[in-house]
């Protein structure tokens, strides 16, 4: 299945995945496109909010070509 994910610079990357792929894992895969770390990454969806690093892409029930936007984290508060 592949998903769309738009990019912090409004670039959209196909990204190949699995049903038992975790959202750990589509992180570690998006490393290399965008060089910003796993742990930096924050994916969002428009119905299921910021995913859950430990959850599989099956236990969010995607389809194949669903969209979600990666945003950076970022240190501070207020």
């Amino acid at each position: 299945m592949q998903l769309q994910i738009t990019l912090p610079d409004g670039k959209v990357f196909t990204l190949d995945t699995t049903p038992s792929e975790t959202v750990k894992e589509l992180k570690l895969k998006l490393q290399a496109a965008t060089q910003l770390a796993p742990n930096k990454q924050k994916l969002k969806h428009p119905m299921h909010g910021f995913l859950k690093d430990a959850m599989t892409v099956g236990s969010y029930n995607f389809a194949s070509g669903e969209q979600m936007a990666l945003e950076a984290k970022t240190r501070g508060g207020r």
